[in-house]
C-alpha cells in the first residue's frame, strides 16, 4: 500500500471531525485511481493481489463513513465501495481485475 494511502486511511479512521475528512476525500479518491493504475501495469491477478489488499481498508473506512456517520461521499467513492464490498471473493476479483486491465472499469459501470 502507498504510504499516502495508508496514512488517508489512518486520518480517516481517527478522530478528525467531518469538515476535515470531506476535505481529503478527494485526495483519497485520487490514490485509489493511482492503485488502479498500478493494477493495469500488472500481467496476472496473483501480481495485483498487494493493490487489492491495499484497496480494503479504503473500502471499509469509506463504508464506515458513508453508513454510520452519513458523510457523503462522491458518486466514485460512493460507487468503490459497493463494488469492492465483496472484495475477498475470488470471483469478483478476478472480474474487477479484468475491467481495471482493460481500462473499463469506471465506478459507475459495474452493477
Amino acid at each position: 500500500m502507498s504510504s499516502l494511502l495508508s496514512q488517508l486511511i489512518d486520518e480517516i479512521n481517527s478522530d478528525h471531525g467531518q469538515v476535515y475528512i470531506q476535505k481529503n476525500l478527494p485526495l483519497l479518491e485520487e490514490e485509489i485511481k493511482n492503485v488502479f493504475s498500478s493494477i493495469t501495469l500488472c500481467k496476472s491477478l496473483q501480481a495485483a493481489e498487494g493493490y487489492f489488499n491495499s484497496l480494503e481498508p479504503a473500502q471499509t473506512a469509506l463504508a464506515k463513513l458513508a453508513f454510520k456517520e452519513g458523510l457523503a461521499l462522491s458518486n466514485y467513492l460512493q460507487n468503490f465501495v459497493r463494488d469492492f464490498d465483496r472484495i475477498d471473493d475470488q470471483e469478483l476479483k478476478e472480474y474487477l481485475f479484468i475491467k481495471i486491465k482493460k481500462g473499463t472499469y469506471e465506478a459507475a459501470d459495474i452493477k
